[in-house]
């Protein structure tokens, strides 16, 4: 083996290992959350785009104009509550969608904005091999939180009000879409009763976090205007 060839392999195996380790660090769980949202990349040469943020409580709101190939994702650890299940409040406004998303493929969609549930400690069984395919499709686009992900998402082709499993571990569910752009949509979800609705189960554990996304891809037309505000929220037991 040649010197050059041996170069390449080092250089390889290197970028593997800190990409795993990035991985890990994305979706590590935490025995004492930070009560911050953090932020989080969406990919590989995605540009950052600049949010106006503002945070009351556990909550988190912001509004941005998305240029295409930009995007970011925030990310909050939750304590659960002692009694009741963890919801979601959502209150999101867009005056357009991601009109090249194919919001039924895995790798082709692209929800302009989304927020997602993530039960950390319910992972399903896909063995090794589906896991390590998974890994390198993530290493694209960013590594999702471990665990059983309920997305809930801005579509521009799904139905509103639609739920379909889009990988084994992740469901979307269509709160709004190309025919609300401009209307302020409001919702508030139950995430245990929908977790049940989604994999005929109740979830083993509770929600571990909080992730919202925002994405406008490259291969998109024009700047999108949006606003935001998720929260955690009780839900009736």
């Amino acid at each position: 083996m040649n010197r050059r060839h041996t170069d390449s392999n080092r250089f390889l195996s290197l970028s593997l290992i800190i990409a795993f380790s990035f991985s890990l660090t994305a979706g590590a769980d935490s025995n004492t959350p930070d009560p911050a949202w953090r932020e989080r990349s969406t990919g590989l040469f995605v540009s950052r785009p600049d949010v106006r943020l503002s945070r009351e409580g556990a909550g988190i709101a912001g509004e941005v104009e998305l240029k295409p190939g930009s995007g970011i994702a925030y990310e909050l650890a939750i304590v659960p509550h002692a009694s009741k299940p963890t919801g979601i409040d959502l209150s999101i406004q867009v005056d357009g969608c991601n009109l090249k998303s194919l919001d039924y493929s895995p790798d082709d969609s692209r929800f302009i904005v989304s927020a997602t549930a993530v039960f950390g400690k319910d992972r399903l069984n896909l063995g090794w091999r589906k896991r390590t395919w998974q890994f390198f499709g993530h290493l694209w686009d960013g590594f999702p939180p471990h665990g059983i992900r309920l997305t809930y998402a801005w579509g521009c082709g799904a139905p509103v009000g639609s739920m379909f499993r889009i990988t084994d571990e992740e469901t979307i569910f269509v709160v709004a879409g190309k025919d609300d752009a401009g209307k302020r949509i409001e919702s508030g979800r139950m995430t245990d009763a929908d977790f049940r609705a989604a994999y005929g189960r109740p979830p083993n554990g509770p929600v571990t976090s909080l992730v919202v996304r925002l994405d406008r891809p490259s291969n998109e037309k024009g700047n999108v205007k949006l606003s935001f505000e998720v929260k955690p929220a009780s839900s009736p037991l």
